[in-house]
């Protein structure tokens, strides 16, 4: 016979990860990934810092070589327009990479699912900044690119 009670209420694990057949053997293939990946996200979190610290300096180097010749020329200029482009492509993704780089350290440590969650959500939140700097880029470029082909054909340069 059965063991079926349908006037029994219904049992429900107490964690929905309990739910699932082979969740531990899952979370150790995660965290075996994880741990392979770690290193690499943190190695290029901290070249990112560094990067951006090299772009500080010659900023500041460029900026003082200008001060002597009394003259603020076109070098200033440029490399004060790469200060946004170094927050835009290097700092805030490195800190973004680092940021992902604790989680799955975190992750790690606990190796709960919850844990998991939030290191694969720091590493969304990377490949998402990513995706709106890359779709930001790709229209200016091509906004760039429309508007020297009506400068080439209107005036026949």
């Amino acid at each position: 016979m059965s063991e079926l009670n349908p006037y029994q209420s219904p049992t429900t694990p107490v964690d929905q990860w309990e739910a699932l057949p082979g969740s531990e053997i899952e979370l150790q293939q995660a965290a075996v990934v994880l741990s392979q990946t770690k290193p690499w996200v943190r190695l290029l979190s901290v070249l990112g810092f560094l990067m951006f610290g090299i772009m500080i300096l010659a900023f500041v180097g460029i900026a003082l070589s200008a001060v002597p010749n009394g003259a603020a020329g076109p070098s200033v200029l440029v490399s004060v327009l790469f200060l946004p482009f170094g927050l835009i492509f290097l700092l805030v993704p490195a800190l973004l990479l680092w940021n992902y780089a604790s989680r799955i350290a975190a992750f790690l440590v606990s190796q709960d699912p919850q844990s998991l969650a939030t290191a694969v959500g720091a590493q969304k939140s990377f490949w998402k900044y990513s995706g709106v700097v890359a779709a930001i880029i790709t229209v200016l470029y091509a906004g760039a690119i429309l508007v020297r082909l009506f400068v080439f054909f209107g005036t026949g340069i």
